[in-house]
């Protein structure tokens, strides 16, 4: 949850450009940051604290800290609270020792007791402290740095990225990596590490992704690849590639948060969507229509594409697809998987770690697995025997935005091609459907033409709240639960999300006056249904606001964000973008950050 920068530099200043890699993975979220550095004269220098990156530097530039060899990080608090004892990069007894970890230790009690036991002494509450010790003591018996470094994978039960600098080898970074991501790159004299690609976008020309277990060792000169196998270094064959993805789509543009450039970005990552290969798909299709089940596995809004493409499933193709969350899948399922299934694992980063745990569990029952990925070369693609690429664009925002319209319109094409390839629809049909799929990004530009200066009035009141419920039948109880979960996350306003007819088996004892409830509703034929619902909210002095396309459900809301309608499929996606909206300007309203919200990260790669 962590970011990690490494790099080591032929001329220049190393520090300036770890700083600005830092400032790459902010997005990420943290509540530390440091940065640790050999300087010319062969001297461990470490500044760091709790706060920001922003003040990181401050502290850099008024010590005027230069050199070629750099490593730096920020931390969200897990082991220990955020200070400046806890935050990282983290050293050994003697200071010649600098280490910056992402990840966790599960078995760093023990290591940390006979470490003590040995006269070791420690300055941070922290897990990760235990590697710089550890590799001292590979150094005092002899090993090279590079081979201290690979006798971790010895000793360290867990998730670890790992990168290393030391006054006994001051022209190297070393890093490794298991179970958490780590990519290397390379440019004109200098070589990187990093946790996270963007972070490598204004320096590196080519990158490459680091396999389990594999380590790096970065000098000026270039890169060396070992596979760190029972402590043991062999080398391994690599290829670079260039960065999948130019600065400018990385940066806020005209923009005043990322977060709101995301959203405004749908149009053109849902026709970058449409435009992925439909061999591709058909591939997956193969897959899926000769599994006896079907399971699509997320987290978070990732879960809630899941939930959302059960029902598309359900509409339009012969298989059922069963939604689960990824912690989950492995206790609800694990005995009953066989090579007979498949499951469609769905992630942004491609790094979350319990999608990636139930995906590894799947695999040894010997299930295919298609993946569903933002990130090209994550371990999520690396595992799975199908990727379909999202072609989103970088997401900087913590909150998904596009990537969740984009997994929904891969998902829609998969399931239309199976309902051509099973007959379940008509041709007639199918080809109302395949016509909806392709107006989706106009779809989407006019929603956000004719829904913003609403919503923005709108998140004036909204910002007042402290919680909302959202209510949605079929497919748009997913829209509902995507779009409590972006107003939590944006404007930490408690809010629940139901399927509308549970609303009388418990969650209508909230309804107050003045209580907002946010009524999600496409073309369907639970529109007579959702009425119902509102009257009861209506009744009880409920604030209604609906998101529909329905002149009845709208004429009895208070407040009716009317959305354009292009057919019923394309609902799904129109329909969330008024969510997305509020969740932002409410944030705003409400004096926080929308691209960083507090205690999240964007790729959350500890269970």
């Amino acid at each position: 949850m962590c970011g990690i920068i490494g790099c080591v530099k032929r001329k220049g200043n190393a520090v300036l450009e770890a700083l600005e890699g830092l400032r790459a993975l902010e997005y990420r979220g943290y509540d530390s940051a440091g940065i640790a550095a050999i300087t010319g004269e062969g001297l461990l220098k470490v500044i760091k604290d709790r706060g920001s990156v922003d003040q990181l530097a401050s502290r850099v530039v008024s010590v005027g800290l230069s050199a070629r060899v750099a490593i730096g990080h920020t931390r969200w608090a897990t082991h220990g609270p955020p200070c400046k004892e806890n935050a990282h990069p983290l050293t050994d007894c003697k200071g010649t020792i600098a280490i910056a970890h992402n990840g966790t230790i599960a078995n760093y009690h023990k290591i940390r007791r006979e470490l003590e036991s040995r006269g070791h002494v420690f300055s941070s509450l922290t897990d990760s402290e235990v590697i710089a010790h550890l590799i001292e003591e590979g150094l005092e018996a002899g090993l090279s740095l590079t081979e201290a470094v690979a006798s971790l994978v010895t000793r360290l039960e867990g998730s670890y990225a790992i990168v290393v600098i030391s006054t006994i080898e001051p022209g190297k970074v070393v890093c490794l990596r298991k179970d958490s991501p780590l990519v290397v790159g390379v440019g004109e004299g200098s070589t990187y590490c990093a946790s996270d690609v963007i972070a490598l976008l204004r320096f590196a020309e080519k990158v490459m992704v680091l396999n389990d277990y594999e380590l790096a060792e970065l000098t000026a000169s270039g890169v060396s690849v070992y596979k760190a196998e029972g402590g043991r270094l062999i080398p391994v064959g690599f290829r670079l590639f260039k960065p999948p993805w130019e600065v400018r789509s990385a940066s806020k543009g005209d923009f005043e948060h990322y977060t709101i450039k995301e959203i405004h970005e749908q149009p053109l990552s849902l026709l970058r969507a449409l435009k992925v290969p439909e061999s591709r798909l058909r591939e997956a299709v193969k897959v899926l229509e000769n599994a006896d089940k079907v399971f699509l596995v997320g987290c978070g809004t990732s879960f809630h594409a899941a939930l959302a493409t059960s029902y598309i499933f359900q509409r339009y193709t012969d298989k059922q697809a069963i939604p689960a969350i990824g912690s989950e899948f492995p206790k609800l399922y694990a005995r009953n998987l066989s090579d007979r299934d498949a499951l469609i694992a769905i992630s942004q980063s491609g790094e979350t770690a319990d999608t990636l745990k139930a995906v590894k569990c799947a695999k040894m029952s010997g299930s295919k697995i298609i993946s569903l990925v933002n990130v090209p070369g994550s371990s999520l693609e690396r595992i799975s025997h199908i990727t379909i690429h999202l072609e989103s664009g970088p997401e900087v925002g913590v909150a998904a935005t596009k990537s969740y319209t984009s997994q929904l319109l891969l998902l829609f094409r998969l399931a239309l091609l199976m309902a051509d390839f099973d007959g379940s629809l008509d041709r007639s049909e199918l080809k109302g459907c395949e016509r909806a799929l392709r107006v989706i990004p106009r779809a989407a530009s006019e929603t956000l033409r004719r829904v913003e200066g609403k919503v923005t009035k709108l998140a004036k009141s909204m910002a007042h709240k402290e919680s909302a419920l959202f209510l949605g039948r079929a497919w748009h109880w997913a829209t509902a639960e995507e779009g409590a979960l972006k107003l939590k996350e944006l404007s930490y306003i408690h809010a629940e999300a139901y399927p509308a007819g549970e609303t009388k088996h418990g969650p209508i004892a909230l309804i107050r006056p003045g209580f907002p409830v946010i009524i999600i509703s496409g073309a369907t034929s639970s529109e007579k249904e959702l009425i119902n619902n509102l009257l009861e909210v209506k009744a009880r002095g409920g604030w209604i606001i609906t998101v529909s396309n329905d002149d009845e459900l709208n004429s009895l809301s208070d407040e009716p964000i009317n959305v354009p309608y292009y057919g019923e499929l394309t609902t799904l996606i129109t329909h969330i973008i008024p969510l997305q909206l509020l969740a932002y300007y409410t944030a705003l309203n409400r004096g926080l950050n929308p691209d960083r919200p507090r205690n999240l990260a964007k790729s959350v790669t500890v269970e």
